[in-house]
């Protein structure tokens, strides 16, 4: 049984559960359609046989090799892309191709790059075997997306057959973002860029109001104090030992404007553990700035205007004005936010000093 055609069902059996008990419930639904995984647990990766017998099970992505004269005794090149969508959808993107964004994919960054951005910098990764394995990757993701939007429509269908619809809050969101291309990089989710970092959600429920939209700069933390808030359960989990920030009270105000945002906090922190690609980043938003700063643990920084740079071109680490303005600033605040604890995430500035960053082994 797919996941599209089982999560759905097993989260409402629970909400059944729950009220048949006359109880409130929380439930988490994880559904890993669009991520790369495996069609059936026994594939034997590398596997000949099961190559030949399965040739689009994902699994075999992990041990491709590149067929591109000159050849290289069949250069080992893993692109671990695509999932496992149904049946009914896997061609429904037949033909499409990836859409590239000429300004930013296969190109690198201007300014200093890290150190980890360098060697995509410096080599041809983004060829035209690698493009065309992109492009399958991004159409089976795109299929799987279908069958997520239907998982999302059997949930909200069930909330109303239950009767719950109107007094249940639903929040969808994503763990990371992904680049296919982009900055040179074939493809992968863990990088200081918007593409990685700057993820979707969504939330309905009562006293929301349909169609809102709000620029807090929020994360992942920040949702789980939200519902602690919305549940009213801060008996359960104080907000002190909480390292995110509710946004309830902008959710049920309708109080999404930039302004509303800088007021409630200007800014999120991301962070990533991976060897050299360790890295911490802020992103500010405020009524007159939107900006990134991100410091890797090989000493490398990258300070972005995403005002004027969206796609995150342009490094301006170390430039006189804006660029050393952003690093001197926020520096120790990026340390800070990796070892801050409760309600000190959401305060400036953000606790005591913090030792350099390692590089994760």
């Amino acid at each position: 049984t797919h996941q599209a055609d089982h999560l759905g069902g097993a989260a409402l059996k629970q909400a059944r559960k729950a009220l048949a008990k006359g109880q409130p419930f929380f439930i988490s639904v994880t559904p890993t359609m669009p991520h790369w995984g495996a069609c059936y647990a026994g594939c034997p990766p590398g596997s000949a046989a099961a190559q030949k017998a399965d040739p689009e099970d994902p699994c075999h992505e992990f041990f491709l090799s590149d067929p591109t004269p000159p050849k290289k005794q069949g250069r080992f090149r893993p692109m671990p892309i695509s999932p496992c969508p149904t049946v009914r959808h896997a061609h429904a993107f037949a033909g499409k191709s990836n859409p590239h964004i000429q300004s930013i994919w296969n190109v690198s960054a201007t300014g200093p790059l890290p150190q980890s951005m360098q060697q995509y910098s410096k080599l041809n990764v983004m060829d035209t075997w690698a493009a065309e394995r992109e492009d399958m990757g991004w159409r089976n993701r795109s299929a799987a997306l279908l069958d997520l939007d239907f998982l999302i429509g059997d949930l909200m269908q069930g909330l109303a057959d239950l009767g719950v619809i109107n007094n249940t809050y639903v929040v969808f969101t994503s763990d990371n973002g992904y680049h296919l291309g982009e900055h040179k990089m074939p493809f992968g989710k863990g990088y200081p860029y918007e593409t990685d970092v700057s993820l979707p959600m969504y939330v309905r429920g009562p006293g929301i109001a349909a169609g809102a939209t709000f620029h807090h700069p929020t994360t992942h933390l920040d949702i789980t104090a939200t519902i602690v808030d919305l549940a009213e359960a801060q008996q359960h989990a104080p907000y002190s030992s909480l390292d995110g920030k509710s946004f309830k009270s902008a959710l049920l105000s309708g109080a999404g404007s930039k302004a509303a945002a800088e007021a409630w906090r200007q800014y999120s922190f991301s962070e990533f553990f991976l060897n050299n690609d360790t890295w911490q980043q802020v992103r500010v938003i405020n009524t007159t700035h939107r900006f990134s700063y991100a410091w890797w643990c090989t000493e490398d920084a990258e300070v972005f205007d995403l005002e004027a740079d969206a796609f995150q071109m342009a490094n301006l680490a170390g430039e006189e004005g804006f660029g050393k303005a952003v690093q001197e600033e926020f520096h120790a605040m990026a340390l800070g936010l990796g070892a801050c604890s409760g309600a000190s995430c959401s305060a400036l500035p953000p606790g005591a000093p913090t030792p350099p960053l390692q590089c994760y082994k």
